[in-house]
């Protein structure tokens, strides 16, 4: 999941969906500094794209990655 997530980050370095899900496979290995660093692009990302309901999804999980766990659904 992460060389993908990776590789599409690779592919659109400035959207959204594709930074938030590299963060969350960086968390789910533990990786919560660099989780919080993509998880951080994806959010103001969202903001400026204006994107209300992905915005918020990415709030949570940031805040989840700051508090050093993974975000599952």
């Amino acid at each position: 999941a992460l060389e993908l997530a990776q590789r599409a980050v690779q592919a659109g370095p400035n959207v959204p969906a594709f930074l938030s899900g590299l963060a969350a496979a960086l968390a789910e290995q533990g990786r919560f500094a660099e989780a919080v660093e993509f998880g951080a692009r994806a959010v103001a990302g969202d903001r400026a794209a204006r994107d209300t309901k992905a915005l918020l999804k990415d709030e949570q999980r940031l805040a989840a990655y700051r508090a050093g766990k993974p975000w599952r659904e």
